[in-house]
């Protein structure tokens, strides 16, 4: 059978072919599981008697998530305010910022319709289940960011229904960048880190940030939230008032 050659000796040996290949900690990694995840379809079929990976561990290596500053985050609102660039690039920058705003995932902001805003207490909440974990987050639009992903809405159906695929998007964001003097490697999920980034640096308790961004777990979210020298240097300012 051809399943009797997928052993645990063959899954190394492609683990160090890829290492071989001088690819990094972490695509090594992602490679794994993109192969581990069809081995998992040929056990479900019954195709294999035994899981080839049950020795394999994955492996990763911390990477710095970029993120823009709120001084970054102005210039990136100006240029919208401004109208430039063009039709494709302005939606794309205003996705980014609904993010930025938000904390939503780029699957999220495609998916994202009015109907997700609801009045609670006399506030706005963006209430919707997360397409990639299914959980269900609440953020409160009225007081985020002071409430600026609501100037974001025009529409009475999907938000951002004509926004680019993935990679297009990152190649828009990235011509935006240089056109603003922003020298980061940004994709569009920047603008999730930049959301967590910015709500550490303002106070906000982690475990806060954690139920926003619809993380499971806190290590997750301490992943995205990295402390930069400022917060560092406004909480050591707090500590000696």
């Amino acid at each position: 059978m051809p399943g009797t050659y997928l052993t645990p000796q063959l899954v190394e040996r492609f683990e160090r072919w890829l290492t071989e290949q001088d690819y990094k900690v972490n695509t090594v990694t992602k490679n794994m599981k993109i192969f581990r995840r069809y081995v998992n379809v040929a056990l479900d079929e019954e195709l294999l008697s035994s899981d080839p990976f049950r020795k394999w561990h994955s492996k990763s290596e911390p990477t710095g998530k970029q993120a823009l500053t709120e001084r970054q985050l102005k210039k990136w609102e100006q240029w919208c305010a401004d109208g430039k660039g063009t039709e494709e690039e302005r939606l794309v920058a205003r996705a980014f910022l609904f993010s930025c705003y938000t904390g939503l995932r780029y699957s999220d902001v495609r998916a994202v319709h009015w109907q997700d805003i609801r009045t609670v207490g006399r506030q706005k909440w963006l209430v919707m289940r997360m397409q990639k974990t299914k959980v269900e987050v609440r953020v409160p639009l009225s007081k985020m960011f002071g409430g600026k992903a609501l100037q974001l809405i025009d529409t009475r159906g999907r938000l951002f229904p004509c926004l680019p695929v993935n990679s297009r998007t990152n190649v828009l964001i990235k011509r935006i960048a240089r056109q603003l003097h922003i020298r980061k490697h940004l994709s569009f999920h920047c603008a999730r880190v930049t959301c967590a980034t910015i709500l550490i640096h303002r106070g906000v308790p982690i475990t806060t940030i954690q139920h926003l961004l619809g993380h499971r777990y806190i290590g997750t979210t301490q992943g995205y939230a990295h402390v930069t020298d400022s917060t560092v240097l406004k909480d050591v300012k707090r500590a000696w008032k």
